[in-house]
């Protein structure tokens, strides 16, 4: 497979799963949003303190309540051995790609948060004008980006896979000379 059949289907293999549960959760609750936008700004790390929900959902008879859920995949797309490659004169080494827990470690010099910015404003939008490109169906938005020295934490939830080759490519723009794909979570014991 090559990088953007990677990337497809790992978004793709994520995607199936949500689905199934965000009907799951339809099920459960009176009222219920898909993807809701949140603000955990106790979470120094997360891009302004902004977090995206798989699901949001209102128990019945409890107006004032709201149970914020996420799911865990139990299906990820697994890569035998390691996919390199580059992206212009950066070195990309995706070791593994699971699309709800995408660390990306890198050695941009200097400080990020412009570009960040302005890539997060675009894909996580916060303003919430995207609309599903097919009605009932996915809103194209990540759901948070972590920052930390020299790596990034990206949940992409259902945002196309240009989400992540412009972040790639910001990161190659940054002055990035490699970077390091991987998960971040255990993988599943069979």
């Amino acid at each position: 497979m090559n990088g953007n059949e990677v990337v497809e289907l790992a978004r793709r293999t994520y995607l199936e799963e949500l689905a199934q549960f965000v009907v799951k959760q339809a099920g459960r609750f009176r009222r219920g949003l898909p993807e809701a936008a949140t603000m955990r700004s106790q979470n120094m790390a997360l891009f302004g303190g902004h977090y995206r929900v798989d699901f949001i959902g209102q128990p019945d008879g409890d107006s004032d309540k709201v149970l914020p859920l996420d799911m865990v995949p139990d299906r990820r797309m697994r890569l035998e051995t390691p996919l390199e490659g580059a992206s212009g004169a950066m070195k990309v080494r995706v070791e593994q790609l699971v699309w709800d827990d995408v660390e990306i470690s890198h050695d941009a010099p200097g400080d990020l948060s412009a570009p960040l910015g302005t890539w997060f404003t675009h894909w996580y939008d916060p303003d919430e004008k995207r609309k599903p490109v097919q009605a009932g169906g996915p809103v194209d938005v990540i759901h948070s980006l972590g920052v930390y020295p020299g790596a990034l934490l990206v949940d992409f939830g259902s945002a196309s896979p240009s989400a992540f080759w412009a972040l790639v490519a910001l990161l190659r723009d940054a002055g990035a000379s490699a970077i390091t794909v991987r998960e971040t979570r255990p993988a599943p014991t069979v």
